[in-house]
């Protein structure tokens, strides 16, 4: 017991060093998520990589600026796509470069994390000025199971990226603050062009630079600290500039179109409601994280009073929180809370842009990095006012063991659900667990079986999706195709017209229908539905030649 002070004072200086928290932060990264490297594609990863012929050719490099997520399958990017984010497309056309197997672009994902975690060291550490409670930091955010969605899942590295560049905009935006050095300031502009570039929300960081700004002044004259700092301003005003000029010529419009189409379909009202209700839900998430589910089914007509009235309550404490730690010159809780203020409004109010899946836990990655700052200052600021109790010696082993206990706790969680990622059928089974009423889901699994041809179970979870929501048009035309290949003419009409009935717009549609006529020898029937096609599709060669071959035999009249 006479050495316990010796030894625990050796473990300090040992986890001080920057270099063995670096070595520890890779085995931890490696411990937790080594296993992803054995995952596969899921999810929006087909259409994003598996099926993005841009990414399987060097040739097509210039569609890293001048193509968008999904551009193929939405048959062009000009007013069709909705996600300009060249950095990502660059990630992923290097990777594929590599290989064109999962393993690589999970490696990728896995470097992002770690280059995140050591720029969130020295963020820490510089607003924290205490190595060790920087460090615990950077652990509680590498290992909440909130932030698995995004560490899994290849199609949420922008989230990652952003955060990249999002630091490094604000790292150099600082050290011009320490040495007024324009040098450091043109390298920040660039980093937040990056982080736009990564992500559309990243345009947002530029609020927590000005609130920085007005913090430094002492003042919540906004136009007057921006007309002091007009220079300043500037330097992040021309890369916003920059990126919707670009995301223009791209796709055809500064915004998304879905922030508007969405938003007219709920009343303000309701908007209004979500929104706060959602603020609270995000909030929560972060203490009680678990189920981890990568869609939430949320019925935005029956959320809970109680949810409302807590999520009021709890912006309130926030805007009073940051309003006092903005008088009191607290500069860390002052800065924590505005970034999670900043980057967690985003999807509150855009709910229109989210679709859906209105709440998802990789909005949480970003957003979390505020909170976890004030989380550990208003610790840190604990445990020095009980400095005499928490500087004895089994105190101290007491902590150290609380967080290796954390940390086995976070490891079986985390690791076990990175299994769930392991294909789409494992994550889709996974997410019904907890979403058993989305139609999303069981057509997506039954899309998975359909891969694997595995016909018995597609046409299970197609029957789930449309019993789930009857208007499920996708999964009553594909159920009508099964039907189609074994034969079953009188099934197969009666699901494509179920498809027809709930989506009169699709020409496919019509297309199947004609060829299940063309079995049934009814031919008038047949040429009617190749008519509907080219109604709907005029271009489709295939329809008008039937329509030709039928009249050419004399099999219609």
């Amino acid at each position: 017991m006479k050495n316990l002070p010796l030894i625990i004072s050796k473990i300090e200086n040992f986890f001080s060093l920057e270099a063995n928290q670096l070595i520890i932060l890779l085995i931890i990264l490696l411990a937790f998520y080594g296993n992803t490297v054995f995952n596969g594609f899921v999810h929006d990863d087909r259409a994003e990589i598996v099926k993005n012929k841009y990414l399987h050719s060097g040739e097509y490099w210039g569609k890293i600026f001048t193509g968008c997520t999904r551009e193929l399958q939405l048959e062009g990017c000009w007013g069709k796509g909705f996600y300009y984010r060249p950095i990502k497309i660059a990630s992923n056309f290097v990777a594929y470069r590599i290989s064109s197997s999962p393993w690589i672009f999970h490696l990728f994902n896995i470097v992002y994390v770690y280059i995140l975690a050591v720029l969130l060291l020295r963020f820490y550490t510089f607003f924290l000025k205490n190595k060790i409670t920087a460090f615990c930091s950077v652990l509680l955010f590498l290992t909440h199971p909130i932030n698995t969605e995004v560490v899994n899942w290849i199609s949420a590295s922008q989230e990652t990226l952003m955060a990249i560049f999002a630091l490094l905009s604000f790292q150099y935006y600082l050290k011009y603050h320490t040495e007024r050095k324009s040098g450091h300031l043109l390298i920040s502009s660039l980093f937040f062009l990056g982080t736009m570039f990564s992500k559309e929300t990243g345009v947002f960081l530029i609020l927590v630079f000005l609130g920085y700004e007005l913090f430094q002044k002492r003042s919540l004259d906004i136009f007057k600290a921006t007309i002091k700092n007009y220079q300043l301003i500037l330097f992040y005003v021309v890369p916003i500039l920059i990126y919707f000029f670009s995301r223009y010529l791209v796709l055809g419009t500064f915004f998304t179109n879905d922030i508007l189409r969405n938003t007219r379909d709920i009343s303000f009202a309701t908007h209004l409601q979500t929104s706060v209700w959602l603020f609270g839900a995000y909030f929560s998430k972060l203490f009680l994280p678990l189920p981890l589910n990568i869609f939430h089914s949320i019925d935005i007509s029956k959320l809970p009073v109680q949810g409302i009235l807590f999520s009021v309550l709890l912006l309130f404490s926030f805007l009073v929180a940051l309003f006092f730690s903005f008088r009191k010159k607290e500069i860390v809780p002052f800065l924590g809370l505005l970034w999670w203020l900043t980057f967690i409004s985003v999807p509150v109010i855009f709910i229109g842009a989210l679709g859906r899946n209105i709440l998802a836990e990789r909005y949480l990655f970003v957003t979390s990095v505020g909170i976890i700052l004030v989380f550990t200052y208003v610790i840190q600021r604990w445990m020095d006012k009980k400095r005499q109790y928490f500087n004895k010696p089994l105190v101290k082993i007491a902590v150290f063991l609380s967080i290796i206990l954390y940390l086995a706790i976070t490891w079986k969680i985390d690791f076990m659900r990175s299994k769930d990622f392991k294909d789409n059928i494992a994550l889709y089974k996974a997410t019904i667990k907890y979403s058993p009423n989305n139609a999303d889901l069981y057509y997506n699994l039954a899309l998975s079986y359909s891969d694997i041809q595995d016909v018995a179970n597609a046409t299970y979870y197609y029957k789930k999706a449309v019993e789930v929501d009857p208007q499920d048009y996708r999964s009553h035309n594909n159920l009508g195709t099964i039907y189609l290949s074994a034969g079953d003419l009188g099934s197969a009409e009666r699901e494509y017209k179920l498809a027809i009935d709930a989506n009169p717009r699709l020409y496919a549609v019509y297309y199947n229908l004609a060829n299940v006529y063309i079995k049934l020898n009814d031919f008038d029937r047949a040429i009617w539905a190749l008519k509907k096609t080219l109604e709907l599709k005029p271009d489709l060669v295939q329809a008008r030649q039937k329509i030709e071959r039928l009249i050419k035999e004399g099999q219609a009249h």
